[in-house]
């Protein structure tokens, strides 16, 4: 999750337990309200570190899937050196994730973290199907033609 969006996030919850504290009503629904509201705002903060890591993992997962669109387009134009760098490609690519996954499922806190792990995951998965599907397929038309 980006911090920016946290960000909006935590403003918007400020903004509606400010509005909520103007409302009259059950005194016992307002006080499990607003205990509600302190264990979001507990939930939404961050380490300072993690909005320069958003950053980098951004520019990271841009050069990786620049690499990997690279790797694929090499793999239809039946390179000679497509299939090992089709591997590499996913296999960074799979690496970067599962970092990007534990990083943010521990930076955030189970609310959160569960979201970007399983997302992460599906990734992983895609990249996986991805590797079997070349692994298995023919690769007689990758081997150089000796003159």
């Amino acid at each position: 999750m980006s911090p920016k969006l946290i960000e909006f996030q935590k403003e918007a919850f400020s903004n509606m337990e400010k509005s909520f504290d103007t409302m009259k009503g059950d005194t016992d629904q307002r006080k499990s309200t607003k205990e509600m509201f302190k264990w979001f705002e507990k939930k939404w903060n961050v380490p300072s570190w993690y909005s320069p890591w958003c950053l980098v993992a951004g520019f990271l997962s841009l050069l990786v899937s620049g690499f990997y669109l690279f790797a694929s387009i090499q793999l239809l134009q039946v390179k000679h050196s497509a299939i090992s760098m089709f591997y590499f490609a996913a296999g960074v690519s799979i690496f970067l994730t599962l970092v990007k996954g534990l990083v943010g499922a521990l930076t955030q806190t189970a609310f959160l973290g569960i979201f970007i792990l399983f997302g992460g995951l599906f990734g992983v998965v895609v990249n996986l199907v991805l590797i079997i599907v070349v692994f298995i397929g023919d690769k007689k038309v990758f081997i150089q033609q000796e003159a």
